[in-house]
């Protein structure tokens, strides 16, 4: 009866554990499950933040282009007033020089 009783008792160890093993692995399977779902989750979070940043930063750059453009527009425009102011300097000096020649010539 004793080695009966020993051969159940070892009989039922053995498939509790084989239970628990069972649920182990069970366990396990759905733990790493979860962690390479989180990872992918996570990642795409990511790519989406870099993505959205990319895009922050394009549009930047583009306003910071066209706020170069057009301070250069301005500055051409300044540059091409001077001239024309230069120019019209440049010709009453001409005139006064030939009107005070022609003064002194009479």
């Amino acid at each position: 009866m004793r080695k009966s009783m020993l051969l159940f008792v070892a009989a039922a160890a053995s498939f509790a554990a084989a239970g628990c093993s069972e649920q182990t692995e069970e366990a396990t399977k759905t733990a790493v499950d979860a962690a390479a779902s989180d990872a992918a989750t996570n990642a795409a979070k990511a790519g989406d933040a870099i993505a959205g940043a990319a895009r922050d930063v394009g549009a930047k750059a583009s306003e910071a282009a066209d706020e170069a453009g057009a301070k250069l527009r301005e500055g051409g425009r300044k540059a091409s007033d001077a001239a024309d102011d230069a120019g019209e300097h440049v010709r009453q000096a001409g005139r006064q020089a030939t009107d005070e020649a022609s003064d002194a010539v009479r």
